[in-house]
C-alpha cells in the first residue's frame, strides 16, 4: 500500500565463515559418533546443504539428528541469519 512501510530484511551470508562453523561444529559431535564424517557443505543464497555419510551409512533418523543439532547452533550463533532453509 502506498505510504505504509513495510520492513525489508537482507542478511548476507558469509559462506566461508559458515562452512567453517559448521565444520567445526561437526568435528566436536563426530567425537562421540566417529562412525560418521562430513562429506561437503553448500551455501547457495540463503539455502544451507550439508551431506554427511558414515562407515556404513547414514540413515534418515541420523540425518535429522544432525539437521537439528546443526540448527540448534545456526540459531545461537546466528551466522546465516534467520532467513535460512
Amino acid at each position: 500500500m502506498r505510504g505504509q512501510k513495510v520492513p525489508f530484511f537482507f542478511t548476507v551470508i558469509d559462506t566461508e565463515a559458515v562452512k567453517l562453523k559448521i565444520a567445526r561444529w561437526l568435528d566436536d559431535r563426530f567425537m562421540r559418533e566417529p562412525e560418521f564424517f562430513l562429506v561437503d557443505v553448500k551455501v547457495q543464497g540463503r539455502k544451507i546443504t550439508v551431506y554427511l555419510d558414515g562407515d556404513r551409512g547414514i540413515t534418515v533418523d541420523k540425518c535429522g539428528e544432525y539437521s537439528r543439532y546443526l540448527e540448534s547452533h545456526l540459531d545461537e550463533a546466528m551466522l546465516a541469519g534467520v532467513n535460512y532453509i
